[in-house]
């Protein structure tokens, strides 16, 4: 059954509100609210025509085509006022040193497999110390494969003094404690940082202790990966290098700290990409990787969704089969700063929009959010690094006024000093500062718009092809508005 529905509210007539805004890119000056938009823009015009036949005509650009220009020169004139020219700096001057020319070349998709058979070796590589440990799915998992042979369950029994199950009970091996004060004095760690360092070591001799759950907070610079640096130190000359697993949520965080993303190491697919299965091959491998592992540490944690920890502590349980147990029984440290970016996609793990009780209407998203959220609220160890020791080690006053303004810009509480620093490194401010050096060509500009970084981007492709004299290629595309499917966005539950 068919019912016509007629709007007789101008206010919801959507068309309408439309028509009239492409009736005003012909004219700038023209009145919205005219009632009149029939000779501007006929019923029967097409609107994405009308907006093509807009962005064709020279005189008919419209108000935001003009705001994004006016953006563009504005950037424009902000660059060239900080000493950016086209020629700045010629091709003879420019240093060579870092360019990169492959040994040999090859095309994409031999590539491709070179790097995932680096990939491979380098996971499988994180086998060869993992001796006598056994998880509790080797029986019917991976007793068949040849990675599991010559393996044996080792016996760790072992005679502990009454004074171990008190809570005053210090270490008393000396070798032991010589290996803790190495791996503190070969990475110089600060009060803060040895006191993440010293809960995970000591929790790592300990018998029998219950899963670690612990977070490392700190602002850039705090020593955040310094941490994980003397951790994995520490487990290597303990000859435990297996123990411990390094992730992070994208590629670039994961080379920083030298590890893995954990999509890749745990088999997670997130996002578009999931297709969860308790059973398959991913899971193997991933169990595989996980042999002797008992600590994971995760870098970039404001970057995980709280359904991709739900997604983590689901995979964790399948690798262990311990169900019962969060993350399957696994120590989970990890590490970053809220202050800096969001999850990509999802909701954040300090979002309020989560609900912490589950409800019987919730979507399945919605349930694995608040799931997430409260996985999260077991994290009740936590270390936050306050010392900023990035740029402790130089003796110029400059950095010193840098490090202690980005600490005053976190809270809010910049001073008098911090913004006649900041004033004194805009170049019209200071003459020695000139975007023309060498020192400061190539250098990474921050800006807010897309804009202002889309325009940065052309002029200094301009630039690039006048120092290397190559030409400079145009392609041209002619965009089209298209009907989005919508999707209708269910509101979060609260309490």
């Amino acid at each position: 059954m068919n019912i016509r529905h007629e709007c007789y509210d101008a206010r919801d007539d959507y068309h309408a509100q439309l028509k009239l805004q492409v009736a005003a890119q012909y004219d700038k000056d023209a009145d919205l609210d005219t009632e009149d938009e029939e000779e501007e823009c006929p019923d029967d015009a097409d609107v994405a025509d009308v907006l093509d036949a807009v962005l064709l005509e020279e005189s008919g650009i419209g108000v935001w085509s003009q705001k994004k220009l006016d953006q563009m020169k504005e950037v424009e004139a902000v660059m060239q006022s900080a000493g950016w020219t086209v020629d700045s700096v010629s091709s003879q001057t420019r240093s060579t040193e870092d360019s990169f020319a492959p040994d040999r070349m090859m095309g994409p998709n031999k590539w491709k497999s070179v790097v995932s058979a680096a990939r491979k070796e380098v996971l499988d590589s994180r086998l060869v110390n993992a001796k006598g440990h056994i998880l509790a799915h080797d029986d019917d998992v991976g007793s068949k494969d040849p990675a599991y042979d010559g393996v044996k369950v080792v016996n760790d029994a072992r005679v502990l003094p009454g004074a171990y199950f008190l809570s005053e009970f210090e270490l008393a091996d000396a070798d032991v404690q010589a290996q803790l004060t190495e791996a503190v004095t070969k990475y110089s760690l600060n009060e803060e940082q040895r006191r993440a360092f010293s809960i995970v070591a000591r929790h790592s001799i300990s018998v029998s202790p219950a899963p670690l759950l612990m977070y490392i907070g700190g602002m850039g610079g705090t020593g955040k990966t310094r941490v994980i640096d003397s951790l994995r130190y520490w487990f290597t000359i303990r000859s435990e290098a297996n123990r411990m697993a390094v992730t992070a949520p994208t590629g670039a965080a994961a080379s920083v700290v030298r590890g893995s993303t954990y999509h890749s190491y745990l088999g997670v697919a997130t996002g578009d990409r999931r297709a969860y299965a308790p059973r398959g091959r991913a899971l193997d491998e991933a169990r595989l990787r996980m042999r002797g592992v008992d600590y994971i540490f995760m870098d970039e944690i404001s970057m995980v969704s709280c359904q991709d920890l739900y997604l983590i502590d689901k995979r964790l349980k399948d690798v262990t089969t311990l169900e019962d147990m969060p993350f399957g029984g696994l120590s989970i440290i990890v590490a970053g700063d809220f202050a800096q970016l969001p999850p990509a996609r999802g909701l954040s793990l300090y979002s309020g929009e989560v609900s912490k009780v589950q409800r019987p209407r919730q979507s399945q998203t919605d349930q694995e959010n608040t799931l997430g959220l409260l996985l999260w609220n077991l994290f009740v160890t936590v270390v936050v690094l306050r010392q900023n020791m990035r740029q402790t080690n130089t003796s110029d006053a400059a950095e010193d006024s840098l490090r202690t303004c980005l600490e005053h810009m976190r809270y809010k509480d910049c001073t008098e000093a911090d913004l006649e620093f900041l004033r004194s490194r805009i170049p019209s401010n200071n003459p020695a500062l000139n975007l023309g050096d060498p020192m400061w060509c190539d250098v990474s500009v921050i800006t807010a718009w897309n804009t202002h970084k889309d325009q940065i981007n052309a002029m200094n492709a301009i630039r690039f092809a006048r120092e290397n004299n190559r030409p400079l290629h145009m392609f041209y595309s002619v965009d089209r508005q298209g009907r989005g499917k919508g999707r209708v966005r269910q509101k979060p539950a609260r309490d």
